[in-house]
Order: structure tokens, then C-alpha cells, then sequence
């Protein structure tokens, strides 16, 4: 049985050398590009939810992210010394550190308020329409906003609400009037 020359086997184990280098690298490349955060200036994560403020203590409000189904929604609470009300749209930038409870618990780095576009013919703010939705299921445990429309026709507003712990739903229409 004859071998190969030595000079063609260290060619062979060259190229697999270099495959195996380029598969390594590869490998890398797709596993570093398979997370997708949210980075500021400063290099830090950004963690956010949008969502409606839907009850409130005496330090703390709920947020719930607004949804077209009954799972797909988030809720936090979220300790604040801020004036936000019921009803209202918020944008949270959450701390790290996010007690995974249901509803969560978490630390807001930033709460801005969402204005929501009110029709010109409309008399409540969009956020007082939802507050008295809210309050009308005060004693449900997760209310969450499914449809909100204002019917100019009727002078109402439309708000379709889920319960998402117990999976029931109710549509309330909220006369535009003070």
C-alpha cells in the first residue's frame, strides 16, 4: 500500500484546519446575531411596554399592553410617585430586575404619557372614556382593551375589555358626555 506524500497530507489537514476555523467563526456570527436588544446611547439595554393604566394604589399602577386576543398581553405593576391616572396610555422604560409574577413587578426608569388622538367631535378625552370603562369592571383582576373606537354617529364610545384571568369579555359603550 503506497501513502500519499507528506506535503499533500499537510495540505488536507491545512484546508480542514481552515474549515473548521471558518465553520467556528460562522457559528459565532449567527449565534451573536440571534438576540435583538434595544441598546440607548449609553450602551444599555432599553426594556419597554406601552400600554393602558388600568388600576391604581396607593404607589403603584398596573399597565397592561393592549391586545387582539385574550393571551397575547403583558401587565406590570410598577411603583410611582407620579400623578398618572386611570386610563391613561403610558410608555414604561423598565429597570432590570423584572419579577416575572403575573402580573410582573418591575422599577420604571422613565414613564412617559401617550396622548391618544381624540376625535374633534368628541366631548370626554379618549383617557376619561377608558377610565370609565375601567371602573365599571373595577373588580375584575386584569382588565385588558381589546377594541376603543368612538362612534361619531352614536356619540359614544366603544371600548371591548378582557378579562384575562378569567377569559370573559364585555363591550361597553361610554356616552360622550361630562
Amino acid at each position: 500500500m503506497e501513502y500519499p506524500p507528506a506535503s499533500e497530507l499537510l495540505k488536507v489537514g491545512l484546508i480542514m484546519k481552515m474549515k473548521m476555523i471558518f465553520l467556528f467563526i460562522l457559528s459565532i456570527a449567527l449565534i451573536g446575531g440571534c438576540g435583538k436588544t434595544n441598546k440607548t446611547n449609553e450602551g444599555t439595554k432599553d426594556v419597554s411596554i406601552i400600554g393602558y393604566v388600568v388600576k391604581t394604589n396607593q404607589s403603584d399602577i398596573l399597565i397592561v399592553s393592549e391586545t387582539s386576543t385574550e393571551k397575547a398581553h403583558e401587565a406590570i405593576w410598577i411603583p410611582t410617585s407620579e400623578k398618572i391616572k386611570i386610563g391613561e396610555k403610558v410608555e414604561v422604560f423598565l429597570e432590570e430586575g423584572i419579577q416575572t409574577s403575573d402580573p410582573m413587578r418591575g422599577v420604571a426608569k422613565k414613564i412617559n404619557i401617550v396622548k391618544i388622538q381624540a376625535p374633534a367631535s368628541s366631548i370626554l378625552t379618549p383617557e376619561k372614556a377608558l377610565e370609565k370603562a375601567f371602573n365599571s369592571v373595577e373588580s375584575w383582576e386584569l382588565p385588558v382593551v381589546k377594541e376603543f373606537s368612538y362612534l361619531d354617529s352614536d356619540k359614544q364610545w366603544n371600548v371591548v375589555l378582557i378579562d384575562a384571568k378569567n377569559r370573559s369579555s364585555k363591550t361597553i359603550l361610554i356616552d360622550d358626555k361630562i
